[in-house]
């Protein structure tokens, strides 16, 4: 064996060490968040690594990303670095200012804390004042009260306005006793004794919600007109809140016999007491949020057969067919909906695209697929159970009221919703008769909050709309491109804190689908079927049958007769069946790819149905027709011997396939009696069977 020169090893150890450098380059140690040590490292996102804050006077920040000065050390350099550049506070001011750029004393309402090494917090109803109104930093922290009908913000550092029903009851922010505070707001006594038997439970089972308790007396009297005051003049964040703790419910309202009030029932009272409509919509109050349609006005029926929407769909680009057509075309279902915060606040009207409603995320132009007129779209993803309770965009919950957009951007129109979940008294929205459904209007698509016990807690249970379906059906008639109203379909499901415990996954779907009545094809089909078929009857009598008949010289209709007549019919009525089916599907093909303004729609998987099972009885009655051809042709038996040929040489015939007697076939036989080996002219050679006969 060669031995490698030590030059030759040196190189080739090397180029190993420098493709392991290479290869390893792009490796990294990194840290997470949380596990930097608090006071003296920070977590450097920069290099994803946590790094220690230089000098003994600087300590992490509150946030943690950075370094900030200890108490008693005033800021001297900060160019928004990770590190900082402090220097000691000295008496008489050895404290740092809120903004930590200057060193200030405790003045009055304050004292410092030996412990903290800061001033102490300022008494209830005052706030902490270093700077003048004109933000001119003191020397010193002071205690201010405030005065008249302010308190402190949320910070301390501001006096602001109180809530009008704190004046209204004290002249003051106070709320004294028997008064009571909910949700912001100073209730009155009597006001607190209207409503004695709230119901704050989250769903049947009697789950206490924190956020239902808090705000579902404020959000209910804010949305009660004051005496005198007309139906306008409401709170409309109060109507909008009590709208959405309604929905929090899935519009269950109670009825269990208790007399509780739960926030559906508060605002369907307030709603019958309002009788100011929005323009022509009699389920619509001013002022108010519009939750439920009034079946007793319009049932399920007339109001997904509602022919309002006038706007004509196309699969080709609506600007060119309007310029060649005129009016009113759209390639796009174009949805848009009204958003709402959870505290009842108006977010604005926004697109559905860009995955507004999909849990599922993508691609925009995956995404945005879903609203291609015509386009059957199905989505399912799996999501992770613990994003509900740690991801923030799940933390800002969303109410939305869907509407279609009209091609002139100036008119919408309402979007009804079916919440499977939905079940109270006579009303089963899971099933399939409508007439004990509940349309509504307003959804969300997660809820963190509903079942949070406390304001600082974890929600026992988050809900999540794990089905949601858009399903679109066109008009027929001679209204060529419309449609009825949408329907929005959701199911809503639960994950636990068992399931966030052991980190399940959870499955969600978003479809879309488009179907059309097809009563008037499937009848056109029908038609075709039963003249054809009535076609192929009498072929297969009156060719088929007849010609077998004569073959054997029958003079009788017998059973085998019947018999020969059904099996004879398999065929032409296979091909009956066959052709239909082949000529609906060919024409549905040509018509579908021909059309412009949208008049027909593939079929959905259960119209298709009947197609296939005339294509499957087609096939069923072809078989037939081959297994008796088969039997026929396996069973003939065929036998010769020396006779006269055309020459006149004798030939004896036997043709047959079974042993029957001549006069099976109707013929006399004294010709073979005789010892006649050739028959007379115009007569049976031999039949031997009732189902072959043959002649010459």
């Amino acid at each position: 064996m060669t031995k490698m020169a030590p030059r030759t090893k040196i190189l080739s150890l090397l180029l190993l060490l420098n493709f392991y450098v290479a290869a390893a380059q792009f490796f990294i140690n990194y840290a997470a968040t949380d596990s930097c040590q608090r006071p003296t490292e920070y977590y450097n996102f920069a290099n994803l690594r946590c790094d220690t804050c230089t000098g003994a006077d600087s300590q992490t920040s509150a946030g943690g990303f950075s370094c900030a000065c200890q108490a008693g050390f005033e800021l001297t350099a900060d160019i928004g670095s990770s590190q900082v550049t402090c220097a000691a506070c000295a008496a008489p001011t050895p404290v740092t200012s809120a903004d930590g750029w200057t060193c200030v004393s405790c003045g009055t309402g304050t004292s410092l804390d030996p412990v903290t090494g800061r001033c102490t917090a300022c008494p209830a109803g005052q706030i902490a004042v270093e700077r003048t109104t004109n933000g001119t930093q003191t020397s010193q922290r002071d205690c201010v009260a405030c005065e008249g009908d302010t308190v402190p913000n949320a910070a301390g550092d501001r006096c602001v306005r109180c809530h009008q029903s704190f004046i209204d009851v004290s002249g003051s922010c106070t709320c004294p006793d028997p008064n009571q505070v909910h949700g912001g707001i100073c209730f009155t006594d009597a006001q607190i004794g209207v409503s004695q038997n709230l119901d704050f439970t989250w769903d049947s089972d009697t789950k206490l919600s924190y956020y239902i308790e808090e705000y579902l007396l404020a959000a209910s009297l804010g949305c009660t007109p004051a005496t005198g005051a007309t139906d306008a003049q409401r709170n409309l964040t109060a109507c909008q809140l009590l709208g959405n703790l309604c929905v929090l419910r899935l519009y269950n309202r109670q009825n269990d016999g208790t007399n509780q009030e739960d926030g559906c029932t508060l605002l369907q009272a307030l709603s019958d007491d309002n009788n100011d409509n929005v323009g022509t919509v009699q389920d619509w109050k001013v002022a108010m949020p519009w939750l439920y349609y009034n079946h007793l006005l319009n049932d399920v029926s007339e109001i997904l057969s509602d022919t309002e929407i006038t706007t004509k769909f196309t699969f080709t680009a609506a600007s060119q067919l309007a310029k060649i057509l005129g009016g009113k075309f759209s390639s796009k279902l174009d949805l848009v909906v009204a958003a709402y915060s959870l505290n009842g606040d108006f977010l604005g009207i926004q697109d559905v695209t860009g995955g507004l409603l999909q849990l599922c995320k993508d691609s925009n132009t995956r995404l945005d697929a879903a609203y291609v007129f015509g386009t059957t779209y199905s989505q399912r993803c799996q999501l992770n159970v613990q994003d509900f309770w740690n991801n923030t965009d799940y933390q800002q919950m969303v109410f939305y009221d869907m509407y279609y957009r009209y091609p002139d951007d100036s008119t919408l129109y309402a979007i009804p919703v079916r919440i499977t979940n939905v079940a109270y008294s006579d009303t089963d929205n899971s099933g399939s008769d409508r007439s004990k459904w509940q349309l509504v209007r307003r959804f969300f698509l997660v809820d963190p909050i509903g079942a949070k016990l406390a304001a600082d807690g974890d929600p026992q249970v988050v809900r999540y709309a794990s089905s949601f379906s858009i399903s679109v059906q066109l008009q027929s008639g001679n209204r060529e491109g419309e449609i009825y109203p949408p329907l929005v379909t959701i199911t809503y499901s639960e994950a636990s804190l068992d399931d966030f415990n052991a980190n399940a996954k959870v499955t969600v779907t978003f479809s879309v689908s488009y179907q059309m009545s097809t009563a008037t094809y499937e009848q056109d089909v029908q038609i075709a079927i039963g003249v054809l078929s009535a076609l192929a009857i009498l072929w297969a009598l009156f060719v088929s049958t007849s010609s077998w008949r004569r073959r054997i010289g029958a003079q009788m209709v017998d059973c085998t007769s019947l018999l020969k007549f059904i099996v004879y019919m398999f065929g032409p009525l296979g091909n009956a069946f066959f052709l239909v089916a082949m000529g609906a599907a060919l024409s549905w093909l040509l018509f579908f790819k021909r059309q412009d303004q949208v008049y027909l729609l593939l079929p959905t998987p259960a119209q298709e149905e009947t197609f296939i099972i005339y294509l499957s009885v087609a096939c069923a009655l072809k078989c037939l027709e081959m297994l008796h051809f088969l039997f026929t042709q396996m069973t003939i038996d065929i036998s010769s011997s020396t006779g006269s040929d055309r020459a006149g040489r004798r030939q004896t015939w036997r043709v047959g396939t079974g042993s029957r007697s001549p006069s099976a076939c109707g013929e006399p036989t004294s010709w073979l009696m005789n010892g006649m080996k050739s028959r007379p002219p115009g007569r049976v050679t031999q039949c031997s069977s009732c189902l072959l006969c043959c002649s010459s």
